[in-house]
């Protein structure tokens, strides 16, 4: 009786095991899916770091930290240098066509010129509006407590947004009425008195919008 008695327990034991075995390895597994889960998370947190990093370094860039020793942003140093570019390519410009009577090298000089500085200008316009904070890079200047750093901006604005008008309807005049293999006609016109004239003032308003943009930029990022 008592053989019997322990055979059975040893019989429901048994049974008890084997139902309770097959659970094992599935906690095992569970265990093993959420150690893989961490650390694929870890991974995803170790690269969002070093992606917010990356970014960090690329706003500094653009936000401020220029290439040149002032205050100012990247974009503000890029302008700042072109724009002398633009006046030395737009006095070469303004020299073939008048000493060396080349229209044709004058017409793409200012064609080549006013794609690059139309693209430029848009570039500057959403970096200024969107991107760059210019008041916080210029409040350390002591002419921003003043207003003349608003001041020299007003004046600059002048200037800086009739250019494009000015020189936009100068070269849609000249490429609807001079041809460059027609120059002896060309002259010949009153259209030419014209074009110079106006060439002038659009030139004017180009060197007062260099000009006024350095004094700006002097007030505001560099003193």
């Amino acid at each position: 009786m008592a053989l019997a008695t322990v055979n059975a327990g040893s019989t429901v034991a048994s049974a008890k095991t084997a139902q309770t075995a097959p659970d094992k390895p599935v906690v095992g597994s569970k265990w093993f899916g959420y150690a893989v889960v961490q650390a694929f998370m870890h991974d995803i947190g170790r690269s969002h770091l070093r992606t917010e990093q990356i970014l960090s370094s690329a706003s500094n860039i653009i936000l401020g930290n220029g290439f040149l020793p002032t205050r100012a942003s990247w974009m503000l140093d890029f302008v700042t240098l072109a724009m002398l570019l633009v006046l030395i390519v737009l006095t070469l410009s303004i020299y073939v066509v008048r000493f060396k009577r080349n229209w044709r090298l004058h017409r793409n000089i200012q064609l080549a010129t006013a794609v690059i500085l139309t693209l430029a200008l848009i570039a500057f316009e959403i970096d200024v509006r969107f991107i760059t904070r210019w008041r916080e890079l210029a409040q350390a200047s002591p002419f921003y407590e003043s207003g003349w750093v608003d001041r020299c901006l007003a004046i600059h604005l002048v200037f800086a947004i009739p250019t494009p008008l000015v020189w936009g309807v100068v070269i849609f005049m000249a490429m609807r009425r001079i041809k460059p293999d027609a120059q002896s006609q060309t002259d010949a016109t009153d259209f030419r008195r014209f074009h110079r004239i106006s060439g002038r003032i659009a030139a004017a308003f180009m060197f007062l919008t260099a000009i006024t943009g350095w004094i700006f930029y002097y007030v505001a990022f560099v003193a």
